[in-house]
């Protein structure tokens, strides 16, 4: 991946890599080795919450009958993961799913989520795993409660940092990551594409920017 920071920036960016096609390709294929499924995503969270490999039983306290953009990745990815089972009932769970921006408003707890806390994790113990998609580089909203805080935007794009939070004190880095899936259909789509496309000397692009859900 290739980060700018303004347009002037970007155009220069754009204007080296066409001129150097070789360290393009390089990264390019970088690119596409590092693209994640959203079963592969799926993958990254087990390993984490519950060890390399090993299966759970996941309750999803998200609204199935309004899903969308990144809600809407992420059940398909949890569907999809043969690690995952998902279950109706929280008591049969090993953890509980949360999706921040849906639950809650930023920096202010909801009755729904004081409610789901106190109940999944307060009486029942089950352990809270939350995603927060927001582009702040800080938390969404933060509690103690949430073992398994899942952030995608976390460092400062204009000081190149990971931001501290307070008043707990700790970086933005000791979250664990959380990534945009491409699609399988999109992903399979541009590999069959380029495995018998033309070279980077007769396509009739040279630069795209994918953003989809």
């Amino acid at each position: 991946v290739v980060f700018y920071y303004s347009y002037r920036d970007l155009i220069r960016k754009v204007l080296y890599y066409l001129q150097n096609p070789v360290e393009a390709d390089a990264i390019a294929r970088k690119g596409r080795e590092a693209v994640w499924s959203p079963s592969q995503l799926i993958d990254h969270v087990l390993d984490i919450v519950v060890g390399i490999g090993c299966k759970a039983k996941i309750f999803l306290h998200i609204p199935l009958h309004r899903l969308n953009r990144e809600l809407k990745t992420v059940v398909y990815g949890f569907k999809s993961n043969t690690r995952a089972q998902i279950v109706e009932n929280p008591a049969d769970a090993d953890f509980v799913v949360l999706d921040l921006m849906w639950i809650t408003w930023k920096g202010l707890m909801s009755k729904q989520l004081r409610e789901v806390l106190e109940n999944l994790h307060d009486k029942m113990g089950k352990t809270i795993v939350v995603f927060d998609w927001g582009d702040e580089t800080f938390p969404w909203y933060w509690d103690a409660r949430i073992k398994y805080y899942f952030k995608r935007s976390r460092v400062d794009k204009s000081s190149d940092r990971f931001n501290v939070i307070y008043p707990y004190g700790f970086n933005m880095s000791l979250l664990p990551p959380l990534y945009y899936p491409l699609k399988p259909a999109w992903a399979d789509a541009m590999a069959e594409e380029l495995k018998d496309g033309p070279s980077r000397a007769q396509r009739p692009v040279d630069v795209s920017c994918l953003f989809s859900f």
